[in-house]
Order: C-alpha cells, then sequence, then structure tokens
C-alpha cells in the first residue's frame, strides 16, 4: 500500500508537470513580446497583481476562518487562492465576449509573476489560517517547481516564436493539444486514484467554496475600472485558479492523496461556476445589444 502510493504520486506530479510544462510551451509559441507590452499598459498592473496576490489569498483565509474550516480543504482553498490565471481563462473570455487579445496577453504574463509571487501569496495565506505544519514543503522547492514548469517552457515558447514564427505556427496546435490530453489523463488519472478520496465540498463546505470562486470573480470584475471587455479577463483570470499549478503543488506536499483529493473536488465546482459565469456574461452582453439595437 505505502508503495503505491509512492508511485501513484509520483504519476500525478509527471502528468501535472507535463500538462502544464505543455500548456505553457504552447500559450509561448503564440505570445509576443508585444502582446506582453500592451498587456502591461491594458491591464492596470497594479490592480491586477493585487487582486490575485493579496485580495484573493486575503479572501480566501477570511472564509476558511470565518466558516471555520480546518486541515485539507483549507489548504487546498488555499493553493487554488496562490494559483491565478488559469490557462483556460482565454477559452473562457472568448465564449463570454471579452478582450481575447488582453486574456492571451496576460495569460502569458502571469506565469512569470506567478514564478516569484505564488509561493509569497501562499506562504501568507497559510499564516494568516495558522498552517504553520512542519509537512510543507520549502520555499525554494516550491520556486524551483514553478521555474521548471511554468518559466522555461514560457520563456522557450516566446522565444521560438520570435526567432522562428513559422516553425512556432506549426507546433503550436500540436502542443497545445498534447498538453490538453495529458491533462485530461492526469485528472482522470488522479480521479480514478481519488474514488475513495475523491471531495466534493459538502453541505457546510459548498458555501465557502462558491463564496470564494464567486467572490474572487467578483475581485476582478470591479477592481479594474476599464471597459467591459477588459473587466471580464480580469474577472475570469481571478475568478478561474490554475488547477494544474494547484494539483502540481498539492503533490509536493507530504499530505498527498487526501490534499489532491480536496483540490480536486474544490476545482470541478471552480470549473462549474465559470461556466456559468459564461451563460451569464453572453445573456448580458445580448441584452444590452439588444438594448442599443431598441
Amino acid at each position: 500500500m505505502i508503495d503505491f502510493r509512492i508511485d501513484a504520486l509520483t504519476i500525478v506530479r509527471i502528468l501535472a508537470f507535463s500538462s502544464l510544462f505543455g500548456l505553457l510551451l504552447a500559450i509561448g509559441l503564440e505570445t509576443r513580446f508585444r502582446a506582453i507590452l500592451n498587456a502591461l499598459r491594458q491591464a492596470h498592473l497594479e490592480a491586477t497583481l493585487l487582486a490575485n496576490f493579496l485580495l484573493v489569498p486575503l479572501y480566501a483565509a477570511a472564509l476558511t476562518i470565518f466558516f471555520e474550516i480546518h486541515e485539507t480543504p483549507a489548504r487546498a482553498m488555499m493553493l487554488l487562492a496562490a494559483a491565478p490565471f488559469a490557462p483556460v481563462v482565454p477559452l473562457f473570455v472568448r465564449m463570454a465576449g471579452g478582450n481575447l487579445a488582453l486574456a492571451a496577453g496576460l495569460t502569458g504574463l502571469f506565469p512569470i509573476l506567478a514564478a516569484l509571487m505564488t509561493p509569497a501569496a501562499l506562504w501568507f495565506g497559510l499564516w494568516l489560517t495558522g498552517d504553520i505544519a512542519d509537512d510543507r514543503p520549502s520555499s525554494l522547492l516550491i520556486l524551483e517547481v514553478l521555474m521548471s514548469s511554468i518559466t522555461l517552457p514560457l520563456a522557450l515558447g516566446i522565444g521560438l516564436g520570435e526567432a522562428w514564427p513559422r516553425i512556432a505556427k506549426q507546433i503550436h496546435k500540436p502542443i497545445e493539444w498534447i498538453s490538453e490530453a495529458v491533462g485530461v489523463l492526469s485528472l482522470a488519472f488522479l480521479s480514478n486514484l481519488e474514488a475513495s478520496h475523491l471531495r466534493l465540498p459538502d453541505t457546510w463546505t459548498l458555501l465557502p467554496s462558491v463564496c470564494f470562486y464567486e467572490g474572487s470573480f467578483l475581485i476582478g470584475l470591479y477592481l479594474m475600472k476599464s471597459t467591459g471587455a477588459n473587466r471580464l479577463v480580469l474577472a475570469f483570470g481571478t475568478g478561474n485558479r490554475n488547477i494544474g499549478l494547484a494539483i502540481l503543488l498539492a503533490a509536493i506536499f507530504d499530505q498527498g492523496i487526501d490534499l489532491l483529493g480536496d483540490v480536486l473536488g474544490q476545482s470541478l465546482l471552480m470549473l462549474g461556476l465559470g461556466l456559468i459565469h459564461v451563460g451569464i456574461a453572453r445573456l448580458y452582453i445580448a441584452f444590452r445589444h439588444k438594448i442599443t439595437k431598441s
């Protein structure tokens, strides 16, 4: 049993790392330095950083304290709170009618920022909740994982795209498809592994989980004072946390399977709420368009 757990966690780490590496390599291949610079100019970067690396972790910590959430559910929420701007954000923004160029630019920019700021945001949130157990990985280990799984593939992709744009365009879709397939395989393997550990939020933990993701979405929506299309980008960026990064971080905690089960359960809820946000945004845009025409 012990050997199986060690092997299973190793597989989860490999699959999560490979999927995240490939997705960010694909993002880098289609992201140009000019797009990142435009994102910096349009995104009110101070507000964006404040929302994702301070307000969202602070909000998550406040919810865990207020609802008296303890142990792995609280730690799982904090891991997701410290992992902003999921690779799925541009897809949600496109479906919702937001500024896709800005979403792509920020999705390319945020991994660079996350590699440096996620460890600080995570430790800050864990400290606020009183989670100072000895089983936490060191800051150096987390930084190494983030640099190798985020910064390296993103830099490789951007560099390749700038130097050989034709080759980058040819290999972008295959790398993206393979990475998405590995991501699906990772979630499927983890779901099978967690059949007895998967922790979908129960009646008591469901409310703070919904409050966390809805509140995070609203933080992004109302913090950016810009056009509606730009505000949607930050809203989806703060409301949809990076599941792959959170799973990868959870896999290096000594808690292992139990923590992964809580991260997976909360992530499934987050994806469902993200799709609901897309539907609401589309209805709102259609309503505004109808009012304008009339």
